[in-house]
């Protein structure tokens, strides 16, 4: 596990690509090397998988602290070939899922029952194991959702040109799960991130709630949809009303920043 997190590290590290270099070579060598880190980011999102909660407080910090770790190094440089690779994973579902530890967000951590029975003999040391605990949960929610603007700006602004296609050694099959992808990454914006239903049911406790955690990630996918306008992929869930619904109640749960982007992406919608 060390040698593989230091090999794609050095990439992430350096700036490359893990298929640079290969520009000479047969495109059965390229996709034999596409295939291999195929084979290992498979791999890092099933580490990502096995989260286990309430368990030992110290156990449970160490293995978000790899968690971190792992997000780190799948920050890479990603090209379009790769996000086909994506549309058949898990990957955006494992990122949701890491980036919604709602104890991290709005709730004191609460001790395992192990650690429960001694803090009695020792509340101060109980009282910052839980502490730190719940900065390692915010760090991993943090990490995660960077990781998923980061690939879905350049996912979504992808468009499928014969151009494109050859020079990302892209074939009809891979393109179309591109646009699949686009699709719901999309969806995963507007109908999970952005205005879900739990939200308008619990409207007063979430604005008493929100976090600057939140804020930042709203202010930051809105920002994302709005740079990204006039793509054919966003004018298309731009038509839809429910999406229109969710950006809209943003206007009510939002800072005045996130308010603010709500109101010129609304103003663009009518205007096109």
């Amino acid at each position: 596990m060390v040698v593989v997190l230091v090999t794609v590290f050095s990439c992430r590290q350096t700036g490359t690509h893990y298929a640079d270099g290969l520009e000479g070579c047969s495109r059965s060598s390229i996709l034999a090397v596409r295939q291999s880190f195929a084979e290992l980011f498979r791999f890092l999102l099933r580490s990502l998988s096995g989260q286990e909660e309430g368990t030992n407080v110290s156990r449970e910090s160490e293995q978000l602290k790899f968690h971190t770790l792992v997000l780190n190094a799948l920050a890479l440089d990603y090209r379009m070939f790769d996000y086909a690779l994506f549309s058949n994973s898990d990957f955006h579902a494992v990122l949701h899922k890491l980036s919604t530890h709602d104890v991290a967000l709005r709730q004191e951590p609460s001790l395992s029952s192990s650690s429960s029975r001694s803090s009695t003999a020792h509340p101060a040391s109980e009282a910052v194991a839980a502490s730190k605990l719940r900065a390692h949960k915010k760090r991993v929610v943090r990490v995660a959702r960077d990781l998923f603007l980061l690939s879905a700006a350049r996912c979504l602004a992808w468009t499928p040109t014969p151009l494109a296609l050859r020079n990302n050694h892209l074939g009809e099959d891979e393109a179309q799960q591109i646009l699949d992808l686009q699709d719901a990454v999309l969806r995963t914006i507007f109908f999970t991130e952005l205005g879900s239903h739990r939200r308008e049911e619990e409207a007063a406790s979430e604005a008493r709630r929100s976090t600057d955690l939140d804020d930042d990630y709203h202010h930051s996918l809105l920002a994302l949809l709005y740079q990204l306008k006039r793509t054919a992929t966003m004018q298309r869930f731009f038509s839809s009303s429910e999406s229109i619904h969710n950006v809209l109640s943003l206007l009510k749960l939002g800072s005045p920043r996130v308010q603010r982007l709500v109101t010129r992406l609304c103003r663009h919608v009518v205007h096109h």
